[in-house]
């Protein structure tokens, strides 16, 4: 049986009051034409445990994807975790402008990831990925099963929810993102980002002229091959490791984040 609905009386309320129609759900759930006959002829049965209720509504991407960063950082004790769920590792990244670059999606359903060692200038490498525990709590608690990091199913997970369940998606994919780590004028354009400045530190406003080396330029997007100048800023190196996702700097770096303790001790002394 066909449905029809009739929005026309909320139509001529939404006249009324001068307000501007918004189109709903259509942003959430794109129907191809297959989808849509079996819509408006037999229907089909959608199991409410596959929906994952927002503020803004319910969400259905229609595609199986996993997200993940493709770039191993140099200074990583262990590869990067994928993700399945917008979990508040995902949202955190988003909050921070490091989404859209920094992740890539992957139909991939084997546990077997391309992974970039931009430091090594190995790319596209094959390497088993674990799934990210934040995720895998989301993932148990919504199907009341108890599975492991170890043990956990890609593909039942799949057969579980059918589609992926993301609000937001990366803008390239394992295959098509651009060359990761940093571009091969990065020097250059670090070199001219600190003369532009007059080396000094951008947040604190310490001056590093005689101490050239002790400044920094960070990519606030944490995207090495994104110049572009609004996504860079000169940092000494001590606020350079306070920026997320750079706290191994204060263990690797103690030394010269030391000295720029020292320089500023004696700066604010005089």
């Amino acid at each position: 049986m066909k449905i029809h609905v009739d929005f026309s009386e909320l139509n001529n309320l939404v006249e009324a009051m001068g307000a501007t129609a918004i189109p709903s759900f259509s942003k959430y759930l794109p129907i191809s034409g297959n989808l849509l006959e079996i819509l408006e002829t037999k229907g089909f049965d959608v199991d409410i445990k596959s929906i994952e209720f927002k503020k803004d509504g319910a969400f259905f991407n229609g595609e199986q994807i996993l997200l993940y960063i493709k770039d191993v950082h140099r200074f990583s004790s262990e590869l990067q975790k994928f993700h399945l769920y917008e979990c508040r590792t995902l949202i955190d990244m988003q909050n921070q402008g490091a989404f859209e670059k920094k992740y890539v999606a992957t139909k991939r359903k084997d546990g077997v990831f391309f992974v970039d060692f931009s430091f090594k200038k190995k790319f596209n490498q094959q390497e088993e990925l674990n799934v990210c525990k934040n995720c895998l709590k989301w993932y148990n608690d919504k199907t009341n099963h108890n599975q492991s990091v170890q043990n956990f199913s890609i593909s039942q997970f799949f057969d579980y929810f059918g589609n992926s369940i993301f609000t937001h998606k990366p803008m390239y994919s394992d295959i098509n993102a651009p060359q990761s780590g940093y571009t091969s004028d990065w020097d250059d354009v670090s070199k001219k980002c600190k003369e532009k400045c007059a080396y000094i530190c951008q947040e604190c406003e310490i001056d590093l002229k005689l101490n050239k080396h002790l400044l920094q330029t960070h990519h606030k997007n944490r995207t090495p091959s994104d110049n572009s100048p609004n996504n860079l800023v000169v940092l000494c190196m001590e606020c350079h490791s306070k920026k997320p996702a750079h706290e191994h700097m204060k263990g690797a770096f103690f030394n010269t984040i030391l000295e720029v303790q020292q320089i500023r001790t004696r700066a604010n002394s005089y």
